[in-house]
């Protein structure tokens, strides 16, 4: 006890060099994306997701962008909103980390002779022909997968490129993210983020949210229990301190 009181009265900064060590750790660590439990439960399903994809190819729920009409009358095929929403397509697909975006553009009918042909109206068309093309879309079988029978909300699959956890994950959902927020289809379009890597973000932001709103309830109750108990601040500090600085380097670390 007396060599280890001698070293921190006589080399009193190597105690404070490790001490400044720790407490820049534990704010790396309170600054990561989620506790190192859960980001490493997220990587092992990361990994399976990653090899199951590989070998049957993306079931494309890693994002998913939801299109609905909003406070008016109609549907997707009216006043021009599959065009709006192709431009927003557009703009997905020309991120760094997208694959491609999977639309009801991309479905094709074949015709009497053989040849591809979209699903979708002509912009413009009459009245007769969004019809058509309404039902049509509604009777592909992808294509009722990715538009609600009332043909007011749409499901664009986002399918990224391959990489690993740390090159991918956030960036990919932090880039699709912020284009979307910075995008303006008009009031009568909502725009939505969901999928398996957006549920991710969102529970990772939920858990180090309430993990430290809770640590810093039972401090302050901690530290009014104790100064009610010994009546001074001096006190209170000098034996919540210690404590403190603990918690932050375990909660951190």
């Amino acid at each position: 006890m007396n060599s280890i009181a001698n070293l921190i009265i006589g080399k009193w900064w190597i105690v404070a060099v490790l001490a400044f060590s720790m407490s820049l750790l534990a704010i790396a660590g309170l600054s990561s994306p989620g506790g190192r439990a859960e980001m490493s439960e997220v990587k092992s399903a990361y990994a399976l997701k990653s090899e199951l994809d590989g070998e049957f190819g993306s079931d494309g729920s890693e994002c998913l962008v939801v299109i609905d009409v909003v406070g008016v009358v109609g549907d997707l095929f009216s006043d021009r909103r599959l065009s709006r929403v192709a431009e927003l397509e557009g703009r997905l697909e020309a991120l760094e980390r997208v694959e491609t975006v999977l639309s009801l553009g991309d479905l094709k009918r074949v015709n009497r002779w053989g040849l591809p042909l979209g699903l979708l109206p002509r912009d413009g068309a009459g009245e007769s022909e969004v019809a058509s093309g309404r039902t049509r879309v509604l009777g592909h079988p992808l294509g009722k997968q990715l538009i609600s029978s009332d043909c007011r909300t749409l499901i664009l699959p986002v399918l990224f490129t391959r990489g690993s956890m740390e090159e991918d994950y956030l960036p990919k959902i932090t880039a699709v993210r912020q284009l979307l927020e910075q995008s303006d289809l008009g009031g009568d379009l909502r725009v939505r983020l969901t999928g398996l890597y957006a549920l991710w973000e969102a529970e990772f932001a939920a858990v180090k949210r309430d993990r430290l709103k809770f640590i810093v309830i039972g401090y302050v109750l901690t530290a009014l229990l104790a100064i009610y108990l010994f009546r001074s601040l001096w006190v209170t500090a000098a034996i919540g301190l210690p404590a403190f600085i603990g918690v932050f380097w375990t909660v951190g670390i």
